[in-house]
């Protein structure tokens, strides 16, 4: 906070991973960190240089309370990012995150999405990993037209 007032960049990058101090307090479920650098002006779908958000990150890791806060900052649940081009859902649903998928759901997260690599969407992964439970809720939202 005192370095924020300071004027401190909430956007710098770490020169190794590119990763901002957003992104750190994404992965760690730090919900006071993540509001106050928000109210600094930190970009939302900035990037780390794997190519994920502090969206991508906190989906991974089921920090539900950052998931909700970044998505009601704009993050954008359909930004396909990494190296796999995944979306947050898709990392959500390889980790077996059934809340985090239910989540990201309720924030318009496409079950549609195709992923690189020939990936397919998140129901493929869903299918593919036996994660029955997070199965089960992407069926409810899937087009049939992709499968």
């Amino acid at each position: 906070k005192r370095l924020l007032k300071r004027g401190v960049d909430p956007n710098s990058k770490n020169y190794n991973s590119g990763v901002t101090p957003l992104g750190v307090a994404a992965e760690r479920g730090h919900i006071e960190s993540v509001q106050l650098l928000l109210q600094a002006k930190a970009t939302v779908d900035v990037l780390t240089n794997d190519g994920l958000s502090p969206l991508h990150i906190s989906s991974q890791f089921g920090q539900d309370a950052v998931i909700e806060m970044l998505c009601q900052h704009h993050a954008n649940p359909n930004l396909r990012c990494g190296y796999r081009d995944h979306t947050p859902l898709m990392y959500a649903v390889q980790r077996n995150l059934t809340p985090t998928v239910r989540l990201l759901l309720r924030f318009k997260a496409d079950v549609n999405v195709i992923g690189g690599e020939d990936q397919g969407t998140a129901l493929h992964l869903a299918s593919a990993f036996g994660h029955h439970e997070v199965l089960q809720e992407l069926v409810n939202e899937v087009d049939s037209d992709v499968l």
